[in-house]
Formats: C-alpha cells, sequence, structure tokens
C-alpha cells in the first residue's frame, strides 16, 4: 500500500465514527484530510497530476470528471455532506451536488458503473466499513 493509501486508512478507521462528533472546525479538518488523501490515491490509480486535480481551475474534462468522481465517492462512501466535501476540494456546494448527480446518471451506461462499482469495491476492501450513505 501507498503512503496515501496507508493515511486514508488510518483517518477512516480511527476518524469515521468519532468526526461527526466533534467541532465544527474538527470535522473540516477530518474531511479536507480525507480528500486529500482520496485526492492522492485518484491521482495514482488515474495516472494525472495530484497538481491538476486540486487546481483551482478547471482544467481538462478528463481531469474534472476524475475530479468529479472524487467528489461522488467523498459524499456516497466516506458519509461527508456536500459542504464538507466542496470545501476540501475547493469548490462550491452546487459543484458538488452537480458532480453527484453527473456521475449518478453516467452509472446509467453499463461500462461506466462497472468501473465505478470497480473502485467502489477496492475502496470497500482496503478500508473495512467505509461505504455508508451521507446522511
Amino acid at each position: 500500500m501507498t503512503d496515501d493509501a496507508l493515511y486514508l486508512a488510518e483517518l477512516l478507521s480511527n476518524n469515521h465514527k468519532s468526526k461527526r462528533q466533534g467541532s465544527n472546525n474538527e470535522r473540516q479538518q477530518y474531511a479536507w484530510n480525507l480528500c486529500g488523501a482520496l485526492l492522492s490515491l485518484l491521482s495514482v490509480f488515474f495516472q494525472v497530476s495530484l497538481k491538476e486535480l486540486r487546481s483551482a481551475e478547471r482544467g481538462n474534462n478528463h481531469v474534472a470528471r476524475i475530479r468529479q468522481f472524487g467528489m461522488y465517492i467523498a459524499h456516497t462512501m466516506f458519509g461527508l455532506s456536500m459542504s464538507e466535501v466542496a470545501n476540501a476540494f475547493g469548490r462550491e456546494r452546487t459543484t458538488v451536488k452537480h458532480a453527484c448527480h453527473l456521475i449518478e446518471d453516467m452509472r446509467e451506461n453499463e461500462k461506466f458503473d462497472r468501473n465505478v462499482s470497480d473502485f467502489e469495491y477496492l475502496v470497500r476492501s482496503l478500508y473495512p466499513g467505509v461505504g455508508g450513505i451521507a446522511e
């Protein structure tokens, strides 16, 4: 496992249950750390620049789609609110909402859905206990 994968596993196992009980600042720091580790994993998995994924600029369509996928995973699998995801990704809440709806709609394509399911399976395999729907 990469250092980023280990860091993500530690965040999820140690803080997932307690993050909703902390202060607003602690919850946002948790979301920031979690999304940062997720972006690093997406960068490696999809072989795109982490700098491009973290950029305030939209970037090319490929990078934007991977970022949208990351927002979707952060919200649906890690249970972060759309506002928490937006802050952690440096985007607006409406951007996260759009990304989640877009990825969900794209899942109607069988090949795309299989790819998303494979990534979700990988995340669940690496990080048991993850995968609940956001509240």
